[in-house]
């Protein structure tokens, strides 16, 4: 027990000296505003029990994946995917696709976050063999001019319930030691916040989305 506790300590500890060092070399990053108003209301959690990742970009065999803010706590660790759309929003929880509806008749077509967040959470578990219960995911809209027109599951927020909805998970379903471990797993394996390894990971997307790669994938 006590050798598990010592290597879950000594994980988190070069994991977080180590994503440390990645924040202190990214002063060129800009997030985006959607993604700001999500960590001020994460800042609401109590830091004793919470510990919050924001812009985590993890590799994967095929490239990058860029989750928007991780929240770790002993009653799960929460993946959030962020969206700042506005206009009426439709969609279902299975749709590959979702539909933004604008003033003026305009409509724009965009990938269900719900299904991006299966990804990272599977990414998640290739990394750190995290149990996948112990992974929650959230989907949070931060703009007040947003409406959902169809009916979602529980865990696709507006910004206003995101505090309540994490905090209403009470029980305790993973072990701290563990929780330490998988923090320091993170941080060890994140790639550097900077504009370096945005530009990679929108090159990965742009290449993942070209014609002849979906063609391949039909």
């Amino acid at each position: 027990m006590l050798l598990l506790v010592t290597s879950s300590l000594i994980c988190l500890y070069i994991g977080f000296r180590l994503g440390k060092h990645k924040k202190l070399n990214s002063n060129s990053y800009i997030q985006n505003e959607a993604e700001l108003e999500v960590i001020k209301e994460l800042k609401k959690l109590d830091k004793n029990k919470y510990y919050v990742m924001n812009d985590i970009t993890l590799p994967t065999e095929e490239g990058t994946t860029q989750i928007d803010h991780i929240v770790f706590s002993e009653n799960g660790i929460f993946v959030i995917e962020t969206k700042g759309h506005k206009g009426w929003i439709f969609g279902k929880e299975n749709d590959r696709n979702w539909t933004q509806y604008l003033k003026g008749g305009r409509k724009f077509s965009f990938h269900s976050p719900i299904i991006q967040n299966r990804n990272h959470i599977k990414n998640i578990i290739n990394i750190t063999n995290i149990p996948e219960h112990t992974l929650k995911t959230i989907v949070v809209f931060t703009n007040d001019k947003m409406e959902f027109k169809t009916s979602l599951p529980k865990h696709v927020l507006k910004i206003n319930q995101l505090i309540q909805y994490i905090e209403e998970w009470n029980l305790s379903i993973l072990n701290h030691s563990k929780m330490l471990e998988t923090i320091g797993l993170i941080e060890f394996k994140r790639k550097e916040k900077s504009d370096e390894t945005n530009k990679e990971h929108i090159e990965y997307i742009n290449k993942r989305l070209s014609p002849k790669r979906k063609m391949k994938n039909n």
